[in-house]
């Protein structure tokens, strides 16, 4: 198989395997990466960080991949909530990479995340379903993603400009946060399968932004130390807010178990991750040592969950690939959907081993990739004679 067949078949099979809300497990591996990179072990943070960044790469490619080999997928699901994650997802990434002394790659990671919140969030609003759901926080979670990344640059570079569109992304994160809210249906707490504890996650990381907006403090200039004060009580308000919302959320998990395998699972490690992170991240700001403590032990508790989670979809992930290849039938179909429309045994009724043919100027190699198929028309066997 030519080196370019390969790159299309592994783009197309890319395009057609990721859900949307994939990229809930970056922003989970990206949290607990910066967790544990603030209070270790730093080994720890660097192998989240090394599997966080390679399924990143898988994503944006499959997100890039998309629009062009499945537009009728991409328009169906772009302009679902859980497409969200990938925005907040690299902004997460964009964090971690800051504390690494990476300024020019963090800066290039929110210029994506940006684009990606331009491109996918007003889609978001114009179909949005009521009631709303817990991934429907998403249009918040992935906002004040792009204000905490801001906030750190600003303070890290010194860019002051920064500060303002943080800012901004902070206020406009409360007002989708609210939006949704009064939308939310309050049974999903207990039908959920993982994404209602975003209900929290949202409002910790609006704690987080207003954390990361109190530490660039310099960077704002006067304005922002004159409003100090009304942003500390703000910020101090959403994080008990988050940790109040989390025993509702622990109460439904206790009471009606979801033990099945989710994608939106994820959605479960990354709210815990976050309120941890939050705690970190705040504690310095209000000196409360206790509050470092707990969120210390609170991100143990969500590596446990992010671990329970990856083994569970790595279970889910081997008995489907099996399957796959005994059937023969996999996503590649898709390579070529109008050559191979039914699925046939290897042998046609002349005894002839009829194992992919091609349209003409295909590439011969290219046939080996596709399941067994026998198509009346213009296909050749591979054994030089017509199967027709």
């Amino acid at each position: 198989m030519t080196a370019r067949v390969r790159i299309v078949a592994a783009a197309r099979r890319l395009a057609f395997a990721e859900p949307p809300g994939a990229a809930a497990a970056v922003m989970a591996g990206g949290v607990l990466s910066l967790c544990f990179g603030m209070t270790g072990p730093q080994w720890l943070s660097d192998a989240l960080l090394a599997v966080t960044a390679t399924v990143w790469v898988v994503l944006i490619t499959a997100f890039a991949a998309c629009p062009v080999f499945d537009p009728a997928r991409w328009t169906r699901e772009a302009d679902l909530p859980p497409a969200l994650t990938l925005v907040a997802g690299t902004a997460v990434l964009g964090s971690r990479t800051l504390t690494l002394g990476q300024e020019a790659l963090a800066q290039g990671l929110l210029i994506i995340a940006t684009l990606l919140w331009i491109v996918l969030l007003p889609g978001v609003l114009r179909h949005w379903q009521t009631p709303a759901t817990g991934s429907s926080f998403l249009v918040c979670v992935s906002t004040q993603s792009l204000a905490v990344l801001a906030a750190q640059l600003a303070r890290r570079t010194g860019d002051r400009w920064l500060a303002f569109p943080a800012a901004a992304a902070f206020v406009l994160g409360l007002a989708l946060y609210a939006l949704v809210l009064v939308r939310f249906d309050l049974r999903h707490l207990v039908r959920g399968r993982g994404d209602q504890w975003v209900v929290g996650g949202a409002l910790a990381i609006s704690a987080l932004a207003g954390a990361a907006l109190l530490n660039g403090v310099s960077a704002g200039g006067s304005i922002w130390s004159a409003a100090q004060p009304a942003l500390r009580t703000i910020t101090q308000v959403l994080w008990w807010a988050a940790v109040a919302a989390y025993f509702p959320l622990a109460a439904s998990e206790a009471g009606w178990p979801r033990l099945h395998y989710d994608i939106s699972r994820w959605s479960t490690a990354f709210p815990l991750g976050m309120l941890a992170l939050t705690g970190l991240s705040l504690s310095p700001v209000i000196r409360s040592q206790p509050l470092h403590d707990a969120a210390s032990a609170l991100s143990w508790l969500a590596m446990a969950v992010w671990l329970t989670v990856a083994a569970a979809a790595l279970r889910r992930a081997r008995p489907t690939a099996r399957r796959r290849r005994r059937s023969g039938s996999c996503r590649r179909h898709h390579l070529f959907p109008r050559v191979v429309p039914v699925v046939y045994p290897r042998y046609g009724r002349d005894g002839v081993d009829v194992r992919q043919g091609m349209l003409a100027g295909a590439s011969a190699d290219a046939a080996e990739d596709l399941p067994m198929a026998r198509v009346p028309g213009e296909l050749t066997a591979r054994h030089g004679r017509q199967t027709d």
